[in-house]
């Protein structure tokens, strides 16, 4: 957990640096991007982030390896065949409904990176994302895949690598805060909320908050998503399954009966449920406005 990582300003600083160096980012840029989380206080978010919080256990070796590029998968399908499942349900649904309609707009809500945008991108889907990390919408906006290996024993793997040629649309934004993006009402067809909601709390812990609690903000990240998201549109859910009655969240993670309080009272219901991997379980929800 986020609390049990007792790391100097000075260490998460310069591991910061090397993510964005060794990823492509150029120095002034580095400089620019770092600036503005330190005079944000958000070192610590962003360190925990790439190093420390929920499911980033992998980031560090990646900055580090020989990487291996040459024989890469030839579609997205071998891309993102050795991700969780939960990775492959996102790609799905934005193909599904986005794919040959030029009228679909779609929202990623804690689009991380950004590869989901590439991958969206490449499949000609208009796609807006938003995320909390100043470094996440950074490469989100300026970046390539760049699909890596560095063995022929090894999975395939990613990472985004900085690239001031490509220029997306993303938006750093509080979940719990949409309405100071810019974003209109009614404004998507589909949104894919991804891992997002289950890091909610942790989030808020990192970032010294404590006005709002587990359950609070899973709605209230649901009401604000309504908010831009059509009547009838269709959002794709997933977060975690493994939080039982009584125990106590490791970042989120609400349990099957809260999860489903607040699907409901956030005005969405399930068209299908499916496990996606031994920890996640995913829903398909209409927005019954």
């Amino acid at each position: 957990m986020a609390e049990e990582i007792q790391v100097s300003a000075k260490v998460m600083l310069n591991r910061v640096r090397k993510y964005c160096r060794v990823n492509g980012m150029p120095h002034e840029t580095i400089n620019n991007v770092v600036g503005q989380i330190l005079k944000e206080d958000a070192l610590s978010f962003e360190y925990l982030r790439l190093y420390g919080g929920p499911n980033q256990s992998g980031r560090d070796s990646l900055t580090n390896r020989n990487i291996r590029t040459g024989d890469c998968p030839k579609n997205w399908r071998e891309v993102f065949g050795y991700m969780r499942n939960g990775g492959i349900a996102r790609m799905r649904f934005g193909i599904k409904f986005g794919s040959g309609n030029p009228e679909f707009k779609l929202l990623d809500a804690g689009c991380g990176d950004g590869w989901s945008l590439q991958a969206y991108e490449s499949r000609g889907i208009d796609c807006v994302g938003v995320d909390k990390s100043i470094l996440g919408v950074e490469f989100s906006k300026h970046s390539s895949l760049c699909i890596t290996r560095p063995n022929l024993m090894a999975r395939w793997d990613y990472r985004m690598v900085y690239d001031e040629s490509v220029n997306r649309d993303a938006r750093r934004a509080d979940l719990l805060r949409l309405s100071n993006v810019g974003f209109e009402e009614n404004e998507f067809d589909g949104i894919n909320y991804v891992g997002a909601m289950m890091m909610l709390p942790w989030v808020e812990k990192t970032t010294r908050r404590r006005d709002v609690d587990g359950e609070e903000a899973c709605l209230q990240s649901m009401l604000q998503l309504k908010r831009v998201h059509k009547p009838g549109g269709i959002m794709y859910l997933l977060t975690s399954n493994k939080r039982f009655e009584g125990e106590e969240p490791e970042y989120a993670n609400p349990t099957e009966k809260v999860l489903m309080r607040i699907i409901k009272d956030a005005g969405y219901n399930i068209l299908h449920r499916k496990a996606a991997g031994q920890k996640m379980d995913g829903y398909l929800l209409r927005n019954e406005k």
